[in-house]
């Protein structure tokens, strides 16, 4: 599986004085009765139950004795902190929720006035709640605390009839599949950022958030301009993001994974219910240069509509389909952009005076995300977080991003959009970059395969590959690789000559390769899924006659098929074939840089 296992939580910190935990757990049960979504249990098997009943929820109090001139807040915010993660580790070590899966915390402490005061931190598991679903609880919370009448009469609308109601049908997930498949072509890899660990050495994901509040003046000024432009603001914040992003990518293409909110209207009441309606698809950003954000903009907002017009298809289908020809982590879309933006009234916008404020901090943690970067409105200003894992990247790195990124939004505000978009990194990352790649050395004089086969010779008996049931040893893989080599020059193989790989990923792909290499040969990978046509215009181009595939893809390739495992009776070649260290190894048709 993917690395960076953690738990779906979300906690919003609120505070306030002489507040009343009583009425607060009240408001909260009687919630929670209303919502079918709210009394949601999650089993073994990974199915959601909802409760019919579920008993009454208590707060978890502390309370911290500081004096006035102690930072108690900090005291406080950081035992919801410890909190939030003790939630996180339970639902990890234990799948299955047979309780309330959502929770309040509440920490009791003097500030500098040496006053009373309460910083409440609400816990959700979103596995069940989406962000405008967790923005009209917490709306509904704060008018039931105040005004603790009975709510409204039940609305004859479940979330599960609406799921049910909604589910793609055959043809629209066809013609998503085929949109898909066709953009895979050409859809960028994740940013590929600079990391201090690789994601599988991280056992348990910490999350850290930064935020910032662009004030109501600004925030108003940007949608003027946007909207002068006929971009949606959330267009115009992810365009940002992702040029921050590029800039510590290396200025290559990238995709950042969209979350959609995705509450069709198919019912009057369908913005009273609570549930998980988001989905998934990612969105791809390509450079050009001297590109404005008018450019810029114009291209993500096409981009997005494409996405909607195509969302049958989420983005777990379209990692997996990737994955068979990478490895998972590669295929992984882990820099996540969600806007609650144009979702109605920004949070506690109609909340009378008298409820805990919600004030800055809180935080999220999503499996397998390394950076997710979240935008909401809150008393007229433009929230706008970053929840990342701090110890995937070098020490300090996130923070001249995030700072990076909240400049350019302010400089957005006054600055001409029509004009190029020149960002440069910060000086203290350009020398670190310079001290990373001074790795001026000697170049080998040896072919790309020539280590193998020498350690090969040297160390025989040891593991080389290891996959699913399979395991070779260097003596064997490299055995099979020289049959294959034997194989190839008798169907007449010429030096430097490139040769088609169209295998799934596995033992047998890296035979291929190891074998077009030890008979001179330059090896080209075709993926299994192409379709036909794109396969012949790569063979085409590349001047290819043979393709070295399994028995279940001979009739589905262009050109000479060879199956791999046709070598039982061939006696290897006793050596590899001789070629320059300057001949090419291989040749990759990479869609998004050739328009092919």
């Amino acid at each position: 599986g993917l690395p960076l296992n953690c738990g779906t939580h979300y906690l919003v910190e609120l505070d306030g004085e002489d507040v009343n935990i009583a009425r607060l757990e009240n408001a909260w049960n009687s919630l929670v009765q209303h919502h079918d979504m709210l009394r949601v249990v999650i089993e073994n098997d990974g199915n959601q139950r909802v409760l019919p009943f579920s008993q009454p929820i208590a707060a978890t109090c502390h309370q911290f004795d500081n004096t006035a001139d102690q930072n108690g807040e900090h005291t406080a915010q950081q035992w919801l902190y410890q909190q939030f993660y003790a939630t996180s580790a339970k639902s990890q070590n234990n799948p299955e929720i047979t309780e309330q899966l959502h929770h309040i915390f509440v920490a009791s402490y003097r500030d500098l006035q040496a006053k009373t005061r309460c910083r409440i931190g609400i816990i959700f598991n979103y596995l069940t709640l989406d962000g405008f679903s967790i923005k009209l609880f917490l709306e509904q919370l704060s008018q039931t605390y105040l005004d603790p009448r009975p709510l409204p009469k039940k609305t004859d609308l479940l979330f599960r009839d609406y799921v049910n109601q909604i589910t793609p049908s055959n043809e629209e997930r066809q013609k998503a599949e085929k949109f898909w498949t066709e953009k895979l072509e050409v859809l960028p890899l994740r940013a590929s950022l600079p990391l201090a660990i690789q994601p599988e050495q991280l056992t348990a994901p910490i999350f850290t958030r930064r935020e910032h509040r662009l004030s109501e003046e600004k925030w108003t000024s940007l949608k003027a301009k946007a909207q002068q432009y006929q971009f949606t603001p959330s267009v115009v914040l992810l365009v940002a993001y992702s040029e921050v992003l590029r800039l510590w990518n290396g200025g290559k293409n990238h995709s950042i994974n969209l979350t959609l909110f995705d509450r069709q209207p198919v019912h009057k009441n369908i913005n009273t219910i609570m549930g998980d309606f988001t989905t998934l698809s990612p969105v791809g950003f390509y450079h050009q240069q001297n590109s404005t954000l008018i450019d810029i903009a114009s291209a993500t907002q096409r981009e997005i509509a494409d996405v909607l017009e195509n969302k049958a298809i989420s983005s777990i289908w379209i990692q997996r389909q990737r994955s068979s020809e990478m490895s998972l982590t590669a295929a992984s879309l882990p820099i996540v952009f969600t806007s609650t933006l144009g979702l109605g009234n920004g949070l506690f916008e109609q909340v009378e005076s008298g409820f805990p404020k919600m004030v800055a901090g809180g935080l999220s943690e999503t499996p397998q995300v390394w950076l997710d970067h979240q935008v909401y409105e809150f008393d007229g200003e433009l929230a706008l977080s970053w929840d990342s894992v701090d110890d995937l990247f070098p020490e300090h790195m996130i923070d001249e991003m995030f700072d990076t990124y909240v400049s350019v939004i302010e400089n957005l505000i006054q600055s001409d959009w029509s004009a190029n978009l020149n960002l440069v990194l910060p000086a203290q990352q350009c020398v670190s970059r310079q001290a990373t790649n001074a790795t001026l050395q000697s170049r080998s004089v040896h072919t790309l395969h020539h280590p193998f086969f020498e350690w090969a010779s040297k160390a025989p008996e040891r593991t080389a590959l290891i996959a699913e049931q399979t395991t070779l040893s260097y003596g064997e893989l490299a055995y099979r690789a020289r049959q294959l080599a034997a194989l190839l020059i008798k169907q007449g193989l010429k030096p430097e000559e490139p040769v088609a790989v169209t295998l799934p990923r596995g033992v047998d792909q890296a035979c291929a390769v190891l074998g077009i290499l030890a008979a001179g040969g330059c090896y080209v990978p075709i993926g299994t899924h192409q379709p036909l046509a794109r396969q012949q215009r790569i063979h085409a181009t590349a001047g290819i006659r043979f393709t070295l595939t399994d028995t279940l893809n001979l009739d589905a390739v262009p050109g000479q098929a060879i199956d791999i495992h046709d070598i039982k009776d061939i006696l290897p070649l006793n050596s590899t074939v001789t070629v320059s260290p300057k001949s090419p190894a291989y040749i990759i048709f990479t869609s998004g840089s050739t328009g092919e």
